[in-house]
């Protein structure tokens, strides 16, 4: 369904109280949809959204008060977007997916080169993929990838207040505490757990089932199964004979 022509029917009438169904789709009358925009059935986009030109929304997708969404985003089914979330261009993101409020999804990734004294900015040209049925919570910034793509995988499982750099590839199942930060670049293996205020430097590979405590700062690569507590981390049994 293209917006536009539902657009025009829901400023005519301008109730915003009254529920329009045309495929159980409903649009508040200040929403500001732009061109070539693909909205599915079951949809409710709220008050002050905007979507930019060629998005696409996929059925019974949820979009609260004041959410900005970037041209040639796609959305799958089921998703649903808290109030003050904003979405950048050209940003994919999967079936039953929760972003919860005041999260940014796509900001640039902060890559600088210093020439002459002087940080020059890398344009950071790639995009976020948010996979099936991934949870993020507040106030949480997945930058863009400088090339490529930012990925989190199928199942992760985001806290309030986690920054995750460019190109960092979140795997499955994978859950993340609040004020965790993940510098660009580094993967993070199936099923990990990282406690809450670690920190990850870039270029890292994490493995598989990987339990990072609270507070730690992890400066080298994990292997798969491995426990890694204090700063700079260590292996739980080396951190505790200490």
């Amino acid at each position: 369904m293209l917006r536009s022509a539902v657009a025009t029917l829901k400023h005519e009438s301008f109730d915003a109280a009254q529920d329009i169904p045309i495929n159980g789709l409903f649009i508040h009358p200040t929403a500001t949809i732009g061109e070539r925009v693909r909205i599915g059935d079951g949809v409710r986009i709220g008050a002050f959204v905007v979507i930019d030109d060629e998005t696409e929304i996929g059925d019974a997708v949820e979009i609260g008060p004041h959410v900005s969404i970037g041209s040639m985003v796609r959305i799958g089914f089921g998703t649903t977007i808290f109030p003050h979330v904003t979405i950048r261009e050209r940003v994919r993101i999967g079936n039953n997916v929760t972003i919860n409020s005041g999260s940014v999804v796509g900001s640039d990734g902060f890559g600088f080169a210093n020439a002459s004294g002087l940080n020059h900015k890398v344009p950071q040209t790639g995009t976020v993929q948010i996979e099936d049925n991934v949870w993020i919570g507040c106030n949480v910034t997945i930058d863009r990838a400088t090339l490529g793509c930012t990925y989190v995988r199928r199942g992760a499982c985001i806290d309030n207040l986690v920054q995750i750099g460019h190109n960092v590839d979140v795997g499955e199942g994978t859950v993340i505490r609040p004020q965790v930060g993940i510098a660009g670049s580094t993967s993070i293996g199936s099923e990990s757990r990282i406690g809450e205020k670690a920190g990850i430097i870039g270029h890292l590979e994490i493995g598989k089932d990987v339990t990072i405590h609270p507070f730690a700062a992890i400066t080298k690569g994990v292997h798969d199964g491995q426990e890694m507590m204090g700063a700079p981390a260590k292996a739980v049994e080396t951190e505790r004979s200490i």
